[in-house]
């Protein structure tokens, strides 16, 4: 291999590189811009796509944060989360609100959302939760 063809490929490799890094520096820039522009828009945008007026729900209606946690009442990891989920709705009482979303994937998930949905009915839905 002569010297002009190992410098040609060598220029060839540094532009390569160089290049590369450009457009990851682009596409970080882009996806920061993004993320701040998902961060600034209003809350009423996407909570009515997340909020349903028949979905239970704990914690004032016009709480600065609405926290909507999509669960099914089967699921392990679920009841694992629930007790963090109780502990902010303590420690924040006036500033939280909690909307619950079924999601029934597990194998009595269904069954379960009908009590559920029965002790709500009779205001008992929280202690059967």
């Amino acid at each position: 291999m002569n010297r002009r063809t190992l410098l040609l490929g060598a220029s060839t490799l540094g532009l390569a590189a160089f290049a590369g890094g450009a457009y990851v520096l682009t596409q970080r820039r882009a996806a920061e811009a993004e993320a701040e522009a998902a961060a600034a828009a209003t809350p009423t945008e996407d909570q009515a796509l997340l909020v349903r007026d028949y979905s239970p729900s704990f914690g004032p209606a016009d709480a600065p944060v609405t926290l909507v946690e999509f669960f099914d009442p089967s699921c392990e990891a679920c009841r694992a989360y629930h007790p963090v989920v109780q502990e902010i709705r303590r420690q924040f009482p006036t500033q939280v609100r909690v909307v619950l979303r079924y999601t029934v994937f597990h194998e009595g998930s269904d069954e379960a959302v009908r009590i559920l949905e029965a002790a709500r009915m009779q205001d008992k839905f929280e202690p059967v939760l």
